[in-house]
C-alpha cells in the first residue's frame, strides 16, 4: 500500500497497535484516527494483514517479517511511540491454541515488543490480557487482581504467563507495563 511507512518519526508522536485486525484493535485504530492522532500499525504479512488495514483511511502500516526480535527491530526502527498498545494474541480462535500458537503469540511476542523498544522507550506498554488469566473456582464472585491466576495449560496459562514475564522485562527495562484483562 501506498501509506506503508509513511508516518511519524519524532519520539512521542505516535501510538503504536499491534493486533489492528482483530475486533478491539480495530475499534481503538479508528478511535484513535479520528481523534486526530498519528498511529503506526505493525502487521504481519504472514495472516494478510497489511492488506486489512489497508483499506482503514488513516492507518499506518508497518509490516513485520516474523515476531522475533530482530525483525521488529528492523521493522520498527525509527518508530518512537507514546504508547504502545498490544492487543495481539496467540489462540483467540479456539482452533488455533497448540502450543506453539500460545507461546509464539502470547509470551514471546510481548517479550520481543519489550526488547525491541529497550533503547527508545514508549511512556506506556498497555497490554491486552484476559479473564482466561484467572483460577476459576466456585466463588460466584467478581475477579479482582489478588484473585488467583490459572495454572491449567492452554490459552489462559499462555496469557497469565504473557502478563508476568512481560511485567517483569517492562521494569527490568524500565518501561511502564499495564495489563488490562478484558
Amino acid at each position: 500500500p501506498d501509506r506503508m511507512n509513511n508516518f511519524p518519526r519524532s519520539p512521542g508522536s505516535c501510538s503504536l497497535i499491534v493486533g489492528a485486525t482483530g475486533f478491539i484493535g480495530g475499534s481503538l485504530l479508528r478511535k484513535l484516527i479520528a481523534s486526530g492522532q498519528d498511529v503506526v500499525c505493525l502487521a504481519f504479512g504472514d495472516r494478510d494483514q497489511p492488506t486489512r488495514l489497508a483499506q482503514i483511511a488513516g492507518a499506518n502500516i508497518v509490516e513485520a517479517e516474523s515476531n522475533d526480535v530482530e525483525s521488529l527491530k528492523k521493522s520498527l526502527r525509527g518508530i518512537h511511540p507514546d504508547t504502545v498498545f498490544n492487543l495481539a494474541s496467540g489462540g483467540v480462535n479456539p482452533t488455533e491454541r497448540d502450543n506453539k500458537s500460545l507461546i509464539e503469540g502470547n509470551e514471546r511476542l510481548v517479550t520481543n515488543l519489550l526488547h525491541a523498544f529497550s533503547s527508545s522507550r514508549p511512556r506506556l506498554f498497555i497490554q491486552a490480557g484476559s479473564w482466561s488469566e484467572y483460577e476459576i473456582g466456585s466463588d460466584p464472585t467478581l475477579f479482582r487482581e489478588e484473585h488467583s491466576l490459572t495454572n491449567l495449560p492452554g490459552y489462559g496459562a499462555a496469557k497469565a504467563r504473557a502478563t508476568l514475564e512481560g511485567t517483569l522485562l517492562a521494569e527490568k527495562l524500565g518501561i511502564t507495563f499495564v495489563t488490562l484483562r478484558l
